[in-house]
């Protein structure tokens, strides 16, 4: 079996800019379907310019402006997306495609506010009206995500799993050959060859191997990632599947991943870096000789091929506590196929991050290259002293403006993570011990005896 496709996300850059065909300008219809399709793939600057132009060719259209407030929202601007939607919220109140639109962005621009009461009414209401499946499961999440803002856990994990359901229903339907979930991951259980170092793979003035940012998802690596941008000397990317492009380019000969590591050769090691570097130079533009940060969690799997390709890369793993970790996945809409069928309920979530681990566990011995455990906790209990310890790990000075990252993140504008909207926060703790809420859930499922030995492995407390 092939390794996993796990998801990443559609950047917004420089590079991957959109560009319209002739015409589209002066045709509102036409802008308005491009600002939708680009809003939809994470391109929110070229979707805002897109909308902007439908509303400029048409002032009295209202989808236009409820798009510009959309891709206002994404991009961090919340006040100014406000703005804009206050001309068009009695949309809100009608029936149709339109209203809808302007009740769910209501609703996301009350939970940025923190009018969660407000939130919840709207995605109730959207519920109950929505009679598309994909949507309706993404609105139960989101209900979902408000509802535990507001304290109501109960209600919380009662959304969240027909959320769940709801998606999972859509992708058996469309991907009726998808196999359960513990058939996904049984690639983690497939052993590692050993694996040869290539040390001259690179040629002379190739740029520095990179710092690969692993964990499992949502255990803060989208906050660590903005730190380690923050410095004159690194430069971070929206997650990309350019480990996993490389795995694709291994399996070629027949012989699927992790099997197929034991056919890399020091011809075959330097054409992928140079694919590696070459993509990550497209999306980066000019790095200006700084050390590229790939932060994509579980690129924890693909270490065996970092540590062929990239022996003097540094390695983050990002961790939290992992009944944090899997409640925070478990209210998340990820787009993947394959992360609705594994996240679909929170015993299936703590599953796969027992099967993640236990990989990780297995192999971290073998991989020669350098690790820094974080622990999220730590991290926003004390950002200067955690930040101290971890740039002495990657032989970076530490400088005081670094604690400023929060503010540079916003600056940034799209970050093309589920935590776009938490991480231009102000580091705070809320977030620390959340699942206790859900306690009884956690053990009523058996997803705390789960990762009961992975509490105790990492040193927390159940």
């Amino acid at each position: 079996m092939s390794a996993p496709c796990w998801p990443t996300k559609n950047p917004s850059s420089p590079q991957r800019r959109w560009r319209p065909f002739p015409g589209v300008r002066s045709i509102p219809t036409a802008a308005l379907e491009a600002g939708h399709l680009l809003l939809e793939i994470g391109l929110y600057e070229d979707a805002l310019a897109r909308f902007r132009e439908a509303a400029a060719a048409s002032p009295e259209q209202i989808e236009a402006r409820l798009g510009i407030a959309s891709a206002l929202e994404r991009l961090n601007r919340v006040d100014e997306a406000v703005a804009v939607f206050v001309t068009v919220a009695s949309a809100a109140e009608g029936e149709g495609r339109i209203a809808e639109l302007a009740l769910e962005l209501d609703a996301q621009l009350a939970a940025r506010r923190g009018e969660h009461g407000r939130a919840i009414a709207g995605y109730r209401r959207l519920c109950a009206r929505s009679r598309d499946l994909a949507a309706r499961g993404d609105l139960h999440l989101k209900l979902a995500r408000s509802l535990a803002e507001a304290g109501r856990a109960e209600e919380a994990i009662a959304e969240a799993g027909e959320g769940h359901r709801l998606k999972l229903a859509r992708v058996r339907a469309a991907h009726a050959g998808m196999p359960p979930g513990e058939r996904l991951l049984a690639v983690l259980d497939e052993p590692v060859p050993p694996v040869g170092r290539f040390h001259d793979a690179g040629p002379v003035g190739a740029p520095p191997d990179p710092v690969f940012v692993v964990g499992f998802p949502r255990s803060g690596t989208t906050l660590l990632e903005q730190l380690l941008d923050a410095h004159e000397a690194l430069a971070s990317f929206d997650e990309q599947p350019f480990l996993h492009r490389l795995v694709t380019e291994l399996e070629r000969g027949g012989t699927p991943y992790p099997a197929a590591l034991a056919g890399l050769d020091r011809a075959l090691a330097g054409r992928l870096r140079e694919r590696y570097f070459t993509e990550v130079g497209r999306k980066l533009g000019g790095a200006g000789g700084r050390r590229a940060v790939d932060k994509n969690p579980l690129n924890l799997v693909r270490l065996p091929l970092v540590a062929a390709l990239f022996p003097q890369a540094h390695v983050i793993l990002a961790l939290r506590h992992p009944c944090d970790v899997v409640l925070s996945c478990f209210m998340q809409n990820f787009r993947s196929p394959a992360f609705a069928v594994t996240f679909a309920t929170l015993e299936s979530t703590a599953a796969m991050y027992a099967k993640v681990m236990a990989h990780w566990q297995r192999n971290a011995a073998a991989l020669g290259l350098p690790v820094y455990r974080l622990r999220y906790e730590a991290l926003v209990a004390d950002v200067a002293g955690e930040g101290r310890r971890l740039f002495d790990f990657l032989g970076l000075p530490w400088h005081d403006s670094l604690l400023a990252f929060t503010e540079r993140a916003r600056a940034k504008g799209a970050i093309s993570t589920p935590s776009y909207a938490q991480v231009v926060q102000p580091v705070n703790r809320r977030a620390v011990g959340r699942w206790q809420a859900y306690r009884a859930a956690f053990e009523s499922s058996g997803a705390l005896r789960l990762l009961a030995p992975w509490i105790e492995t990492f040193g927390y407390e159940a």
